[in-house]
């Protein structure tokens, strides 16, 4: 349920972040362990951002590959540049041929040669040669306004043969599950959701990323081992803001967040610990300013955290 596109997003929020420098137009590219692979054999392919010297803060775009060659197998974003997923990575079947879409903003922006995007993971199904190409791209500009940036697409063409390639790109073995989080009820104002109640939520995940959320709206409580055993058909998929069932707000609500991997957290939200009324009445701007910040605040730690990564492993 994408309420806005990406630059309306962007327009809303331009004035927060960093003026950008203008210069050369910035690379999108396709990067792989090879182009040569025998039938059976996987592909990891690492859709890369140079920004020649911009700062970036939004992106979007499709990557279109043959499917009677390659078969997508996973897709993994978490350690992606991208702090906030208008359009989270996935697959659109096709007639002849496939896609994956995105969109995504980037708070405070990005300005780097290998700003990971995405990370595709394809296995060759049978014997021909073909070219993963972008369609719909554009990345848009930190600098307030939301300038639309030149783009040179890099694009990668691949050949099956009948030999089994030695080269191979397992998929990663996640076992973590998504970063703690806590959802925030709100109430729009008569142009949002006509003033209905809804809810935000976001998280990370930095090893396979984020698949999607689940809602669930309950009269009762319920443990975390009867979570783990409700049916799936008591979940609803759901994408953020997420309108609630219950207007009346005397339901428990349970967030639930998977991973690629399907590793999954959970997060409540008791009707006792509402303190909301009538009279609160937010606008468009101020409730894209707390999904927004969210993101961004999620970015920080997660930065902050491979920063003390980093300097641990310089000290040792």
């Amino acid at each position: 349920m994408n309420i806005i596109n990406i630059k309306t997003i962007f327009l809303i929020f331009g004035s927060f972040f960093m003026s950008a420098v203008l210069c050369e137009a910035a690379v999108l590219k396709e990067v792989s362990q090879g182009t040569d692979f025998g039938v059976g054999s996987d592909i990891r392919v690492d859709i890369v951002l140079d920004t020649q010297g911009k700062s970036i803060n939004a992106i979007e775009g499709e990557i279109i590959f043959p499917k009677d060659i390659l078969t997508l197998q996973n897709i993994e974003d978490g350690q992606s540049a991208v702090g906030l997923w208008v359009t989270n990575p996935h697959e659109v079947i096709g007639l002849l041929k496939n896609k994956i879409v995105f969109s995504g903003v980037i708070p405070n922006g990005y300005l780097g040669e290998r700003g990971l995007i995405t990370t595709l993971f394809f296995k060759a199904n049978s014997v021909g040669s073909g070219s993963l190409t972008f369609n719909n791209t554009k990345v848009l500009s930190n600098d307030g306004t939301g300038t639309i940036v030149p783009l040179t697409l890099q694009t990668l063409t691949l050949s099956i043969n009948t030999k089994k390639s030695p080269i191979s790109a397992p998929l990663s073995n996640d076992i973590t599950p998504p970063d703690l989080f806590n959802p925030t009820v709100a109430q729009g104002g008569p142009e949002f959701y006509n003033g209905k109640y809804f809810i935000i939520f976001n998280t990370h995940d930095s090893e396979s990323g984020v698949d999607h959320y689940e809602l669930l709206e309950s009269k009762v409580g319920y443990s975390s081992e009867d979570l783990e055993n409700l049916p799936e058909t008591s979940w609803n998929r759901v994408s953020n803001p997420a309108v609630l069932s219950d207007q009346t707000l005397k339901s428990y609500i349970y967030v639930k967040v998977l991973d690629r991997s399907g590793n999954q957290r959970i997060a409540m939200i008791a009707p006792n610990s509402l303190n909301l009324s009538t009279e609160h009445d937010y606008s468009i701007t101020i409730i894209l300013s707390i999904i927004l910040l969210l993101g961004a605040a999620f970015c920080a730690g997660y930065w902050c955290f491979r920063k003390r990564q980093r300097h641990i492993q310089n000290l040792s």
